[in-house]
């Protein structure tokens, strides 16, 4: 189709350019069905001018904004039905959970913590030299763990069994804590 042709709008049965409309296939489906419902002898062939095109595609808008609104409005109210008999009270979380630690928690977090870092890795190691080395090379002919280190070998078991269930006792207190965070946040939304 070129620029140049002519063709009869469906609508006011003018002539229109090619370029001043479309066909009334090529438009979405709500803004077809406005113009069939005030000209329900178009078909799908018909062409349509951009004049007249301009007119529906703003009542098209106005009719979607409307929608838009009435369900703004029912959100609004729904949300307000709800809320209007419960008071919620914002809650700081890290105070509420601090009112609740017991003395254990507080130390299985300070083991966790310290135990999950480079000063607790670096001291454990150098500790674990020094110690073998008294040992191996025996300074004034003292040796109270010779090799092969059984009672460097029980510290280190005792210290792991002793480590473990602090740690997992942190973690599940985080857990527990990243828990109520999350009600808070549900509440709160």
């Amino acid at each position: 189709m070129s620029e140049e042709e002519w063709i009869v709008d469906g609508i006011d049965h003018l002539n229109y350019r090619a370029v001043e409309g479309v066909y009334l296939s090529e438009l979405n489906v709500g803004l077809k069905k406005l113009i069939l419902h005030d000209y329900p002898e178009l078909s799908d062939s018909s062409f349509v001018s951009n004049v007249h095109l301009v007119k529906y595609r703003l009542i098209f808008m106005k009719n979607v904004i409307d929608k838009a609104n009435k369900k703004n409005d029912y959100v609004r109210e729904t949300v307000y039905e709800v809320t209007k008999n419960q008071a919620y009270e914002t809650m700081d979380v890290q105070e509420e959970w601090d009112n609740t630690i017991t003395f254990g928690q507080k130390i299985a977090d300070i083991v966790a913590r310290f135990g999950g870092s480079w000063t607790f890795i670096i001291s454990f190691v150098f500790l674990m030299a020094v110690w073998m080395a008294f040992n191996v090379l025996k300074p004034f002919g003292l040796v109270f763990d010779a090799y092969p280190f059984i009672l460097l070998n029980l510290a280190l078991s005792t210290l792991a069994a002793i480590q473990a269930p602090l740690i997992m006792m942190s973690q599940n207190r985080s857990s527990d804590y990243d828990r109520l965070q999350a009600k808070n946040d549900y509440r709160v939304n």
